[in-house]
């Protein structure tokens, strides 16, 4: 229609997935749909049955929201929790006064029957972000918060702030601590947080776990934005934040992604390096001993160049005990595209190969490694083995087995201390079939 106006609409989802069998998953969504000029709008929680894929329940609806996020202690439920909680993070649009509200589930998602309000003001709150921290000497389970508050709804830069349930999940939220005035050139200067604690069965070296913030930081010398660093060796007991720079300073980075990966102790981090449109993939050990020192998994895990606003994201597959990385690329028309890379699997190209039904046929570990990586695989045939391993320009590294096997189950381990860390490809075949992905080799 003739002078009409059109408003975007933009979807901002997350999710996780609770329970421990088939029978009991499910999916919680949690989203914030806005098609105000001012970034606000309806937000929803909803379950699904993980099974089946039908909707069970709206837990959740609100108007005037900017943002909103979603964790659960479904690993390592948190005391006071049966069978574990869910913890819920927005920041409410009103015409008085912002507020950021966290609301909770005692009971794995059947309702949110917890509601705090852990931050008001006459300014603007817009990104929130959300991570739930455990270890045996702070065995209660708490929940942590960051979100990012601005002077006014055009103010593109603001403060960064964290704070975390006192006890229980479920507890009074500490006294908000601003992390930007903890760096004179980031304050008031900062944008975009995102958070990660951790959570396992391990302590770290202070006895306590690690909280890691990182968010955006505008620098007024070049108009451009670089990614500052904030870590907490004692997250439940003290506010002791210590700043680390893990990045170049003359590239603009923005979107970071920051997750937590229990099985071996790291945190996996990943962001938008916008000058050459990689996507990084970096991790580091959860007592931060050496906290500017990140290990470079990659430079850039995505294969097309063409971002604009990739927020890319790195999540857990807790069936392989490795991160996930999850991106928006663009397309010449239309939406952009959703795409997904992981260590354990990638695409060769290579012809006349097809991969086996049967993923027990097969086992690589430890993944990422060290100094020795294991290769255990089951043959039903004698079979022509090989085992190769490529750096990611395609150059061999090694041919670690080239010999015939009789049929039975196989456990082969071999010394890869003297090769550079970083990502490489590994490829096993015999006859018509091949095993490959990408093999981690830390140091």
């Amino acid at each position: 229609m003739a002078g009409s106006t059109r408003r975007a609409r933009c979807i901002l989802p997350t999710l996780y997935v609770g329970g421990n069998n088939i029978s009991n998953l499910k999916v919680f969504v949690a989203a914030v749909i806005s098609n105000s000029s001012m970034g606000f709008g309806d937000a929803f929680v909803a379950r699904y049955d993980a099974e089946t894929g039908n909707f069970e329940d709206q837990l959740f609806f609100d108007s005037d929201l900017y943002d909103i996020a979603l964790v659960s202690d479904n690993l390592y439920p948190a005391t006071n929790s049966n069978p574990y909680s869910i913890g819920v993070l927005y920041s409410k649009y009103s015409n008085t006064m912002d507020s950021v509200i966290f609301r909770s589930s005692s009971n794995g998602g059947v309702s949110l029957d917890g509601r705090q309000v852990i931050g008001v003001t006459q300014n603007r709150f817009r990104k929130v972000a959300l991570a739930y921290g455990i270890c045996p000497s702070r065995s209660n389970g708490n929940y942590f918060a960051v979100w990012e508050e601005a002077e006014n709804i055009n103010s593109t830069m603001g403060h960064i702030y964290t704070s975390h349930t006192n006890q229980y999940f479920n507890s009074a939220f500490t006294s908000p601590i601003n992390l930007d005035s903890l760096d004179v050139s980031a304050i008031n200067k900062s944008r975009n947080p995102t958070i990660a604690c951790q959570y396992n069965n391990n302590d770290n070296d202070s006895a306590n776990l690690t909280e890691i913030v990182i968010f955006e930081k505008f620098k007024p010398s070049n108009q451009t934005c670089d990614l500052s660093g904030y870590y907490n060796l004692q997250a439940t007991t003290s506010n002791l934040f210590h700043v680390f720079n893990f990045t170049e300073p003359l590239v603009t980075n923005l979107q970071p992604n920051i997750n937590f990966n229990p099985f071996d102790s790291t945190f996996m981090l990943t962001y938008f390096d916008s000058i050459n449109h990689k996507l990084p993939f970096l991790i580091n050990d959860f007592n931060m001993a050496f906290p500017n020192s990140w290990s470079h998994l990659t430079n850039g895990y995505n294969d097309s160049t063409n971002l604009t606003i990739p927020k890319p994201k790195v999540e857990l597959n807790i069936g392989k005990h490795q991160g996930v990385c999850v991106w928006t690329a663009d397309r010449t028309v239309s939406n952009g595209v959703s795409l997904f890379d992981s260590p354990y699997n990638i695409y060769l190209g290579i012809p006349g190969y097809k991969k086996t039904g049967t993923d027990g046929q097969f086992t690589i570990y430890p993944n990422p490694c060290r100094s020795s990586v294991t290769v255990a695989f089951q043959l039903e045939n004698t079979e022509e083995t090989t085992f190769r391993i490529y750096n990611l320009d395609s150059r061999s590294s090694g041919i670690l087995i080239n010999r015939k096997y009789l049929p039975g189950k196989y456990i082969e381990t071999f010394d890869v201390s003297s090769l550079m860390p970083g990502v490489y490809i590994y490829i096993m075949t015999w006859r018509l079939y091949s095993r490959s992905g990408k093999l981690i080799i830390l140091k």
